[in-house]
């Protein structure tokens, strides 16, 4: 399935589940409804590809070049189905955001959903301010993802946690090998599962 297909998701705020629409070009969520500025944290295609992309080193490569722009680095690189998923690291180590490497173009961009709305320093919206700090920590944030997956998602676990500015992403697990991911919002507590992806099948750069 391309990136640019509508793909449906889960936002889970102070405790109900709300269905919405997303992809590229558009968004629907908290009764709002933006178009993305060409920018980074935008919906726009930051790197423009050179074609198909045949394995998960090369997704890599396309998201170095990125982050190199950025004075980032490449972190956690995993394949799906659908496109790879790259998490960008700040030099000191720390999440900066999540972008996905298109598959069919090799585009990349900055992944749609919370890595656009809640990433405070790269995001659409960003906020540079001390009151935008996280009010959630780690093992609050794993608790509310836990308690979201046991309503939502019986079947699955909270895996490895990484923190963005903003929100937290967690690997989502099935008899403890990953399946996908969702994240939460750190002020809000919001649950965003990521349905996007399609099937999990390998990664590079992180514990598994």
């Amino acid at each position: 399935m391309s990136s640019a297909a509508l793909v449906g998701t889960l936002v889970w705020s102070f405790g109900a589940p709300v269905e919405s629409e997303w992809g590229p070009g558009s968004w629907t969520g908290h009764g709002q409804h933006m178009m993305a500025p060409m920018a980074p944290g935008g919906m726009g295609v930051l790197i423009a590809g050179p074609g198909q992309i045949q394995n998960i080193g090369e997704a890599t490569s396309r998201a170095e070049r990125l982050a190199a722009q950025w004075d980032l680095h490449v972190g956690e690189v995993m394949e799906f189905s659908n496109h790879f998923y790259v998490e960008l690291v700040e030099r000191d180590g720390g999440g900066a955001t999540e972008v996905i490497v298109d598959r069919e173009t090799g585009d990349v961009q900055v992944e749609w959903g919370p890595a656009m709305m809640w990433n405070t320093a790269y995001g659409m919206m960003p906020v540079h301010t001390r009151a935008d700090r996280p009010n959630i920590d780690e093992e609050r944030a794993r608790a509310l993802a836990d308690e979201w997956l046991e309503k939502s998602r019986p079947e699955l676990r909270t895996g490895e946690l990484h923190s963005f500015p903003g929100y937290y992403t967690l690997h989502t697990e099935r008899d403890g090998h990953t399946v996908g991911m969702l994240s939460v919002h750190g002020r809000t507590g919001a649950v965003w599962y990521h349905t996007w992806h399609g099937e999990f099948i390998q990664s590079l750069g992180h514990s598994e």
